[in-house]
């Protein structure tokens, strides 16, 4: 019976989670942060691509899961979230009230993204370009209020600075008008939105903004450093210039960016002369930044869809400049293999207006079901065994180079609980055995740190 009653529990709570999409019908439960809202809107491709794994759940083959004896469908309609689109995108707006969203009429007056799940053919849908998942992602977390969700608190805050277009329309911004907003935020606001790192061109903003809606305000955009800083769960937005003006593209970081060195550098451009490579890395820091977004297949130097688009799993690379780590440019697709110089997407009116990257709540963010996370080459993090656990679970961890480790363990409000490992450590594989006698049930979250790499995973205390 006492098994019994744990197998029941461990169902439940997998239920639950924000991953019961796999699952009929459709989930209310709104995500407890970006990154694992990003990851249950984008799991069913990310399962069918390989990236993650989860109990039960098989590939049946390109575009089709098969789980618990039942075959999903995995199909994409690639467009724009606008007004008007009558392909089952959105919530009509007479539903709202029996989906709990009513207060979302304030910012979605026609209609509310729904989630990617349709019962009636067992299907998981795309249906939406990068804007449209951006929007999923942040309508899912918090609650329904206009400070607790993270969509609405963040369009109020850009309202109230009256600095981009976002404050005109007052429903689904484009990923331009994202990519702009962040510098409105404050640099440290932990019960909203942080601005975290980013470069603005103003003038190109100011133009803009005015040419299509003259009372908008002058923009008041800053130039922030320390993109090294940035952590898995940060929204990346970039904007494009003249040409596309309203383009951009909104992307969750699914890991902290890494540094690219010479010799990945050299893989990608072996037409470039060693000097010319030389020279590029002594004038940028190049980072690689694995990501969540709907950018499209092979739209990255690694893109995990092989086969179906959909939500999908790549690396893109953002330059910054050596002193402050701004970001100045970025590079979004491989090179081809006859290319002799390293060309790059700059911060200019020319090209690209703005990168940007913001930051909600700043709180620790649970990477879920133990997957295939794309970490620097060597550094791994594995999910604790057993998990749940009473009282004592064990954590495994390799680093490739001798560094100071530090593993911290977190409440579920941030606090850190335990520090079981806090030393210098040589390069090798460590398990670590974690005793919770002290603690009370709940999820906890557990993060390593060494050298510029860090990464945190979810456990649970079940007593």
């Amino acid at each position: 019976m006492k098994n019994l009653y744990f197998s029941l529990l461990l169902l439940f709570f997998f239920l639950a989670t924000s991953y019961s999409q796999l699952l009929p019908g459709y989930n209310t439960a709104f995500s407890e942060d970006v990154l694992s809202s990003a990851e249950s809107i984008a799991m069913p491709f990310l399962l069918q691509q390989g990236v993650k794994v989860m109990p039960g759940v098989q590939i049946y083959n390109d575009t089709m899961l098969l789980y618990q004896g039942k075959v999903y469908r995995l199909t994409n309609i690639y467009q724009n979230p606008e007004p008007g689109n009558s392909n089952g995108y959105y919530i009509e707006y007479s539903s709202y009230g029996e989906y709990g969203i009513n207060i979302f009429s304030n910012v979605w007056h026609i209609n509310f993204p729904r989630v990617i799940y349709s019962h009636a053919d067992s299907t998981f849908y795309s249906m939406a370009d990068c804007v449209g998942f951006g929007t999923r992602v942040l309508s899912a977390i918090g609650d329904t209020t206009q400070n607790g969700n993270a969509y609405l608190s963040l369009i109020k805050t850009i309202k109230d600075a009256n600095t981009t277009m976002m404050a005109v329309r007052g429903y689904v911004a484009s990923a331009y008008e994202l990519g702009a907003a962040f510098p409105t935020l404050p640099d440290n606001d932990p019960s909203g939105w942080s601005y975290v790192s980013g470069n603005v061109i103003a003038d190109s903003i100011d133009a803009y903004n005015h040419r299509v809606h003259p009372a908008l305000g002058k923009y008041n955009g800053r130039i922030k450093g320390g993109f090294n800083n940035c952590e898995a769960g940060d929204i990346l937005e970039f904007s494009y210039a003249p040409g596309g003006e309203s383009n951009g593209h909104f992307m969750v970081m699914s890991s902290q960016p890494y540094t690219v060195n010479f010799d990945t550098l050299k893989h990608f451009y072996p037409n470039v002369s060693d000097t010319s490579i030389t020279l590029f890395l002594n004038t940028y820091d190049v980072y690689a930044v694995p990501v969540y977004d709907c950018s499209g297949k092979e739209a990255h130097f690694h893109d995990s869809r092989l086969y179906s688009s959909g939500i999908g799993h790549g690396i893109l690379w953002i330059l910054t400049e050596k002193t402050e780590g701004i970001p100045v440019g970025l590079i979004f697709k491989t090179p081809g293999q006859n290319v002799v110089e390293i060309n790059a997407q700059m911060i200019s009116p020319l090209h690209t207006w703005a990168i940007s990257v913001g930051r909600y709540r700043g709180k620790i963010s649970g990477t879920g079901y133990n997957g295939h996370e794309l970490t620097p080459k060597g550094y791994r993090l594995e999910q604790n065994y057993p998990n749940p656990f009473n009282p004592q679970t064990s954590i495994n961890f390799t680093i490739p180079f001798g560094s100071i480790v530090k593993l911290s363990v977190f409440d579920i409000l941030g606090r850190e609980v335990a520090s079981p490992v806090n030393e210098y450590r040589a390069a090798g594989s460590y398990d670590v055995s974690f005793d919770a006698a002290s603690l009370s049930s709940g999820v906890y979250y557990y993060r390593i740190a060494a050298g510029e790499y860090s990464e945190t995973k979810k456990m649970i205390v079940l007593k």
